[in-house]
């Protein structure tokens, strides 16, 4: 799978962002979801997805002026538009009703009159007497088109009439193809530039720059950009199968994905869980595929791993459950359960399967793996604030069924984000202390934690805000400034959802 752009990388490889044409004003979500694009030019914006934006969905405001849809115009309007009319070869006899309305015309110079549409003359329909039927000619009509005048493209082939396809060539990309007059007319441009032409393989090499510098090579055969075919990452050697079309959206060589020439010091340095003491890395640093000898601090085990798989997030493999304890190896291990202060109640099947644990300070018992444990997750019913004990007590008062702390595996951003509850199935709530609306120093470790604490925790609410709205689920936030209001809310929800008492 390629990895999900940024809206700065996305806004680097679109030149009509960059040379400032439009502008990229919504957030950047992924490549399938709308959002809101501007055209500086004509001040219009416009909810679009940027895939459509990147293979050529343009200004819809643009376009339909483009393709000669007359806007309600007047008369005068009309005429001021129209050069043969201003300079008084053509004249509007007739009442002008909208542009697909026949009304009378003549040419001045041959004294002709008959009926047609204000947008067949806008489009290049003349006098039927004079030119004895033909509509336009191969030059009356590039002379129409902007584009051609300019020399960005030609009419290479003959022209029929505006309904017979004919060869055009985009002169900037050297691309032809054959369409319709009135398509180029209504601004129909270069299939290529815009992503829908069939590529072959030749036309996809030259459009790569990576390719035509030398860096990767096409082995295989073009067949189509969503067909995998075969790679060569001529740096490393490394020969891989991937879509065209993924290549295009730079997925790059597997191998050297992630990888930087690290030193020991300069892969520790990088390590989060390194530099905290948590792990040690004690063997030697070859390369990012080679394994070599780590140690989790924390429980003492020593495993082999490859710098690569522990920079993706695999981490202690006893600590994880892959190696099988028994219950009492486990409680002898905890320093909470051997003080007393927790007890294990249920079995011990393995590190991720949930068992019964009871706090003895409060008396609660909640299930939780105890792996969970292991990393330092306690009584939730001790560790809520002030609202979460609120909302808990409103509920149990109730007699409405909930959980507390509910874990979706889709919903994550490194590990599964807990909700604070899930009400009977219908709706999560979640009660957004001070600290989700500006940086709290609650633990005295200075504004600069603060801040990226908070920046942090805005992230994660963000996560769970768009999955919550993807999956269809209600998120109830209260914020601290509606502690008074918390009960009302609860019930309002309740009744919303028609959620029954239980017993």
């Amino acid at each position: 799978m390629s990895r999900k752009l940024t809206k700065e990388e996305f806004i680097n490889r679109e030149p009509d962002l960059l040379n400032g044409e439009y502008e990229f004003v919504g957030e950047y979500i992924k490549a399938k979801t709308q959002t809101l694009f501007k055209h500086v030019v004509c001040g219009y914006a416009w909810n679009v997805t940027p895939d459509n934006f990147h293979h050529g969905n343009r200004c819809p405001k643009c376009a339909n002026l483009k393709k000669g849809v007359l806007k309600r115009l007047t008369k005068e309007e009309f005429i001021n538009r129209e050069p043969d009319l201003l300079s008084g070869e053509y004249q509007m006899f007739g009442d002008y009703v909208n542009a697909h309305t026949k009304t009378l015309f003549k040419h001045n110079i041959c004294g002709y009159e008959w009926m047609s549409n204000p947008n067949n003359f806008h489009i290049g329909s003349r006098c039927p007497k004079c030119n004895g039927g033909i509509r336009i000619s191969k030059d009356f009509f590039c002379k129409k088109e902007e584009d051609i005048r300019s020399g960005e493209y030609l009419m290479i082939g003959d022209y029929l009439n505006n309904h017979t396809k004919t060869l055009f060539k985009h002169r900037t990309c050297g691309y032809e193809w054959m369409v319709v007059p009135m398509s180029f007319h209504a601004g129909h441009r270069c299939p290529k530039c815009a992503g829908n032409a069939k590529l072959n393989k030749k036309l996809f090499c030259a459009s790569e720059e990576v390719i035509q510098n030398g860096e990767y090579e096409v082995l295989g055969n073009y067949e189509s950009a969503l067909k995998k075919t075969l790679f060569k990452h001529n740096i490393c050697g490394y020969e891989w199968m991937i879509t065209p079309g993924n290549f295009h959206q730079g997925t790059r060589c597997p191998r050297c994905a992630g990888r930087e020439r690290f030193t020991k010091e300069s892969f520790c340095e990088k390590e989060e869980d390194i530099c905290s003491g948590e792990y040690e890395f004690i063997g030697r640093y070859t390369d990012a595929d080679t394994k070599s000898l780590f140690k989790h601090n924390i429980c003492g085990y020593e495993w082999m791993i490859t710098p690569g798989n522990f920079h993706q997030g695999r981490r202690c493999p006893k600590c994880a459950g892959n190696i099988k304890l028994t219950k009492e190896e486990f409680c002898e291990r905890e320093e909470d359960i051997v003080s007393g202060e927790y007890k294990m109640i249920g079995m011990y099947v393995n590190t991720k399967t949930k068992t019964l644990f009871r706090h003895s300070a409060c008396g609660y018992e909640w299930k939780i793996t105890p792996n969970s444990f292991n990393q330092g997750n306690r009584c939730p019913k001790c560790k809520q604030s002030r609202g979460e004990k609120l909302i808990t007590n409103i509920l149990e008062t109730l007699n409405i069924p909930f959980e507390s702390q509910k874990r979706f595996d889709s919903c994550r951003h490194k590990l599964p984000l807990p909700f604070d509850f899930y009400v009977n199935d219908s709706f999560l709530v979640e009660f957004d202390g001070e600290q989700h609306f500006k940086p709290a120093d609650f633990s005295g470790r200075g504004a600069e934690w603060a801040d990226k604490s908070f920046k942090s925790g805005q992230l994660r609410d963000n996560i769970k805000t768009q999955w919550a709205k993807d999956n269809g689920i209600p998120l109830v936030r209260i914020p601290y400034t509606e502690f008074d209001d918390i009960e009302q809310i609860i019930k309002d929800n309740i009744e919303k959802y028609s959620i029954k008492k239980v017993g």
